[in-house]
């Protein structure tokens, strides 16, 4: 039983060393999952707005396209509008 007892008070403080690893791990863990999904969000933002600036431009590039045509048009026709 002394052996025993003699065993497990030399292996208690790496046992202690090795709790604190695993926790100051697991808290890295838990901030850096949390700034990974605070980057995610980011992302998922932007995206959005890109779609949405894409969609814009598109539009105005429809309008624009269609104002050329109509003057090219006039323009053949012989009388700018």
């Amino acid at each position: 039983m002394d052996e025993i007892l003699k065993s497990a008070a030399t292996q208690i403080p790496g046992l202690v060393v090795l709790c604190f690893l695993v926790q100051t791990f697991l808290r890295a863990q838990k901030e850096r999952d949390a700034l990974i999904q605070i980057m995610h969000v980011e992302h998922l933002s932007a995206r959005s707005e890109s779609r949405d600036a894409i969609r814009e431009n598109t539009a105005s590039n429809r309008e624009v396209t269609k104002a050329i045509v109509s003057f090219q048009s006039s323009l053949l026709r012989g009388k700018p509008e």
